[in-house]
C-alpha cells in the first residue's frame, strides 16, 4: 500500500473523555508526547505505509498556516494515497482547502486519493471509540482505490437513522463545494455532511 498517514491530534488522537455523551471543549494530547493514532496504525504493520506526526492541535486550533504546512508535506510526497487524521471541528474546512489546491490545474494532488478522518470519541476510550472503524474503513478505501482521486472524507454515522442505533463509517466527497451527498452502494442511500458557513 502507498500510502502516507499524517496525525494531526484532534479528539482521535485524545486523552480519553470522562463521559463520551458530554465530551470537554477541547481535546488534550497526551501529556507524555505519546501518538496515540500512530501508534494503532502502525500496529497494522501495513508494507508500504509511512505514518509522520504534526504538531498535534484541537482542530479549532488548526489555521490556515498549519493548513498550508500539511498541503506541502502532501504535495512533497511520492505516496499516491494519504490519509489524514484530524479534529472533527474543522475536518470539513480543512477537507474543503485540500480540495481547492486539487483542483487546480496542474496541481500535484490531482493524482493523490486524500482522505480525512477523525472521532467524536478517542481512541483511548477503547471500544467506545468510532475512531477505529473510521480508521480501518478509511486506509481499506485507500488499499483497494475503488474511488477516484481527489479529497474525501470517512466519519460514521447512524446505520439506521430512524432508530439512532448502529454506527458504521461513511465516505463522503466534495460535491457542489460542500461535502455531501457520497452515494453509499452498501445501502443504496445519499449522505450528506454539509460544511459550515
Amino acid at each position: 500500500m502507498s500510502v502516507l498517514v499524517i496525525t494531526t491530534g484532534g479528539t482521535i488522537g485524545a486523552m480519553p473523555f470522562q463521559n463520551p455523551l458530554f465530551p470537554p471543549k477541547f481535546s488534550h494530547v497526551p501529556p507524555d508526547g505519546r501518538d496515540l493514532v500512530r501508534e494503532f496504525i502502525e500496529s497494522l504493520d501495513v508494507p508500504g505505509m509511512h505514518c509522520i506526526s504534526a504538531e498535534h492541535r484541537d482542530s479549532k486550533l488548526i489555521d490556515m498556516a498549519y493548513r498550508r504546512s500539511l498541503l506541502e508535506v502532501i504535495e512533497r510526497s511520492e505516496k499516491t494515497g494519504v490519509l489524514v487524521t484530524h479534529g472533527t471541528d474543522t475536518l470539513l474546512e480543512t477537507a474543503a482547502f485540500l480540495n481547492r489546491y486539487a483542483e487546480a490545474t496542474c496541481s500535484p494532488l490531482q493524482n493523490k486519493l486524500i482522505v480525512l478522518t477523525g472521532a467524536m470519541t478517542p481512541l483511548s476510550n477503547g471500544k467506545e471509540s468510532d475512531g477505529f472503524m473510521n480508521l480501518t474503513y478509511a486506509l481499506q478505501i485507500l488499499e483497494k482505490k475503488e474511488v477516484d482521486p481527489g479529497v474525501y472524507i470517512v466519519l460514521s454515522d447512524y446505520e439506521d437513522e430512524s432508530t439512532h442505533s448502529g454506527w458504521r463509517p461513511r465516505l463522503y466527497f466534495n460535491a457542489a463545494k460542500d461535502y455531501e451527498k457520497y452515494y453509499d452502494p452498501q445501502d443504496g442511500r445519499r449522505h450528506r455532511l454539509v460544511l459550515r458557513k
